[in-house]
């Protein structure tokens, strides 16, 4: 015989387990293929140890139940096919001409995960049924209820399915069935809004459904200010706030509400005086120099492949633009009073009333007060950004992240013995985590490591040549891993990317270009430099000085 006697496990003799009958399982015969029937001892045998023995009366005494006696313990039949395919014996019988065990392996996980997904798409679909017919998941318990009776009815015509719900990992569990739930409402969502948007056949803006989020508290003046974002939905129905772009456009709504008679219009007229003030305006626009690193922060730490040295390179990169940004408040600050100046907004922007401090907190020193309004709002942005610079520092600079960063090192790298236990040396985990183990399982991880060389990247991703090795990054320009936000580019300042304006009211010019007035603004370009300053702001390192000609810029 040159092939194993494999026939249906319903006529392989049953195990009498205490009134309890174990039968054999077609599917063994998938996850190990040298399973061979004996009619003659209603057993079950290795098919190339028995051939094997046939030519060699050596028998070790572990595996004579799979050469010479016959197997037929049903209950621990999995785990003693399992060790009986590692034994030395049996790689010795198998042919010289058969796959490596390694290969073997990946064979027979590639045929369990095909089944797993079959039985879990069996579990899908009848929450799917019993969904649409607005019944009940569940019973009094977990092991009763519509669910399970009808994955044991379908379960009948499926023997690999009896076997997946005998198993404890069924994905039954009730959080997993909401999340099922949810995934399957999301796609109707979708399909409703695909058709919403195909039946109006081009004539409507593909714009997703939005909202105005206004709130407002109260400064240490005593007047209210407002914040106002937007917020939508993505496709994966997940929440968005963005900043607001379109200022007047909200001031019109505003004012629309405001003109009934109702006690809502009221209250919109209050919120439309409100946001006509420039100092509202002015709040926003300084809110977005700050919020908008800590933002793109807060992408980079949730995404799904940032390590714990990238996060400390983000944050590290994050209080970097900070910093610039503290740098250069002076010509921000300039920037933003320009920017607010030329909005269609009324009430004038003025220095706000500012209360002594008292003297227990003070003492008896004379106490400083900005003279003017630049003055004024160049340290309340210096405050912010103190402020975010240094709960960035308590957040991340902690010896737990640390710790967590040396596992991560260690976990990603092909270290030898003696450089892991430098490493773990004054490791909280030192206990846990076997040195001797971890080091040659490193050195066959890595050796058989696939790079995105060997592999496609994602969509929207390329594979880029980095100092530890090709790695899949995004395919877009960013700044060391964020994206600059609009109106600003990635520059090199001394060696180190910093998102900066591209207008030259707030940045120098590159060598052989001037700052040029343009419709778009001051912009970087070849021609003569801004002449008279009257009404305009001067670019760095100049001053406006009044001359013959009248105001104008001259470098300092």
């Amino acid at each position: 015989m040159d092939t194993p006697n494999q026939p249906p496990g319903k006529s392989i003799p049953k195990q009498d387990l205490g009134g309890r009958k174990l039968s054999f399982m077609d599917h063994w015969y998938t996850l190990h293929p040298w399973i061979h029937f004996c009619p003659t001892r209603g057993k079950v045998l290795c098919f190339h140890c028995a051939r094997a023995n046939a030519l060699s009366s050596s028998v070790p005494a572990k595996e004579k139940a799979f050469i010479t006696e016959g197997f037929s313990n049903w209950k621990k039949a999995l785990q003693r096919f399992s060790q009986h395919a590692r034994s030395e014996h049996h790689l010795r019988s198998l042919p010289p001409s058969r796959n490596s065990i390694t290969g073997v392996i990946e064979t027979a996980d590639a045929k369990q995960q095909e089944v797993n997904r079959a039985n879990l798409m069996k579990v899908i679909t009848s929450i799917i049924y019993l969904a649409r017919q607005g019944l009940a998941l569940r019973g009094h318990g977990n092991d009763d209820g519509n669910l399970i009776e009808l994955l044991k009815l379908r379960a009948c015509d499926s023997e690999e399915l009896e076997q997946w719900l005998r198993r404890k990992e069924r994905y039954l569990h009730q959080d997993t069935q909401n999340e099922i739930l949810q995934l399957v409402s999301h796609e109707v969502l979708r399909n409703i809004i695909s058709g919403m948007r195909d039946a109006v056949d081009g004539e409507v803006p593909d714009v997703p459904p939005f909202s105005v989020i206004v709130d407002g508290t109260q400064d240490i003046s005593g007047n209210e200010q407002q914040s106002i974002c937007v917020r939508y939905v993505d496709k994966d129905f997940n929440a968005v706030d963005a900043a607001l772009d379109r200022y007047d456009e909200v001031l019109s709504t505003v004012e629309e509400l405001g003109a009934g008679s109702t006690h809502v219009a009221a209250r919109a007229a209050g919120l439309h005086a409100q946001l006509r003030k420039k100092s509202t305006l002015l709040a926003l626009h300084m809110a977005r120099v700050v919020l908008a690193p800590l933002d793109r922060l807060n992408r980079a730490a949730q995404g799904s492949r940032c390590t714990v040295s990238q996060l400390m390179s983000s944050v590290r990169l994050t209080k970097e633009l900070l910093q610039a940004e503290r740098d250069n408040a002076d010509h921000t600050i300039q920037g933003l009073l320009r920017k607010v100046e030329a909005s269609s907004c009324d009430a004038p922007m003025t220095l706000p009333r500012q209360k002594r401090v008292p003297a227990r907190f003070a003492g008896a020193g004379e106490q400083h007060h900005a003279e003017d309004l630049p003055q004024y709002l160049r340290e309340q942005l210096l405050l912010a950004i103190d402020s975010a610079c240094t709960q960035l520092s308590d957040r991340f600079d902690q010896e737990g992240v640390r710790e967590h960063g040396k596992v991560e090192k260690a976990l990603l790298s092909s270290l030898n013995v003696k450089e892991l236990d430098q490493l773990f040396q004054e490791s909280p985990w030192r206990e846990d985590i076997s040195v001797a183990d971890l080091a040659p399982q490193l050195q066959v991880l890595f050796k058989n490591n696939r790079t995105c060389a060997d592999i496609r990247c994602a969509a929207g991703e390329k594979c880029d040549e980095l100092p530890d090795g090709p790695d899949c990054v995004p395919d877009v320009p960013t700044c060391e891993g964020f994206f600059c936000r609009r109106g600003t580019n990635c520059y090199i300042r001394q060696g180190s990317p910093i998102c900066l304006p591209n207008t030259c009211e707030v940045r120098e010019c590159e060598p052989g270009l001037n700052c040029i007035d343009t419709p778009d603004g001051a912009l970087c370009r070849k021609g003569e430099p801004i002449g008279t300053c009257e009404g305009k702001y001067c670019p760095p390192n100049t001053v406006c000085q009044t001359s013959a000609q009248g105001p104008t810029c001259a470098h300092i």
